[in-house]
């Protein structure tokens, strides 16, 4: 038998992805959900799954000029979602091709300040849709001893693509296979000493098994 502690629902659509929030001794629960709207809940005695399975109806409030409703749809729905306790940084992608990251520093106050991640050089089309020549990020992660360095994948091609986190800006950088017939599947970054200066390595593992 399922006994868990929490069992949550969305009232619609389905579960994309999950990320929590620790703020001042509180867990909250970010859903992102195949409709593109992103779900907030504090894990509190009201939301335990002894009660049943529990709606979580509080949206997150995002302030973009693309992030809006279309036919019930944001961006052709929600792809990832990931949040950062080192930089108090969201991060979420949509399926229309569209990333996104912003200050998170309050859940209950919403996000302010969104920044589109990737620029595309092809004119964004009306009604919530791409031209296809972006891919939404997925699969984010932190490098320990690098603060400031978010890597992430794009969903359709597997390319790496590297966020530099500044306090007075960012960058963002797309890692392209060397070979086309040799697909990245998957990467690893990592923290490490050469000759007595830090450095960070990125490591690809392409289709053809070699690793560069």
């Amino acid at each position: 038998s399922i006994s868990p502690q929490y069992n949550f629902v969305v009232p619609s659509g389905d579960i994309r992805d999950v990320c929590f929030v620790l703020q001042e001794n509180a867990y909250f629960l970010l859903i992102m959900s195949s409709l593109g709207y992103i779900y907030t809940q504090p894990l509190s005695d009201e939301s335990l799954a002894t009660h049943g399975a529990f709606y979580v109806t509080n949206t997150l409030e995002l302030d973009h000029s693309y992030i809006r409703d279309v036919n019930g749809q944001i961006l052709n729905g929600g792809s990832s979602i990931y949040y950062s306790h080192t930089l108090q940084m969201l991060f979420f992608s949509y399926a229309a091709g569209k990333s996104f990251m912003a200050p998170l520093t309050d859940v209950n106050e919403g996000v302010k300040n969104v920044v589109n991640l990737m620029h595309s050089s092809k004119a964004f089309s009306k009604g919530g849709s791409t031209n296809g020549a972006q891919s939404p990020l997925c699969q984010w992660m932190e490098i320990q001893g690098h603060p400031g360095l978010v890597c992430a994948m794009m969903q359709n091609s597997n390319n790496p693509v590297i966020c530099l986190l500044k306090p007075d800006g960012y960058l963002v950088q797309e890692i392209k296979a060397q070979n086309s017939k040799a697909k990245i599947m998957d990467m690893v970054a990592i923290r490490h000493q050469v000759s007595g200066t830090e450095k960070t390595t990125l490591i690809l593992l392409c289709e053809d098994g070699s690793l560069r």
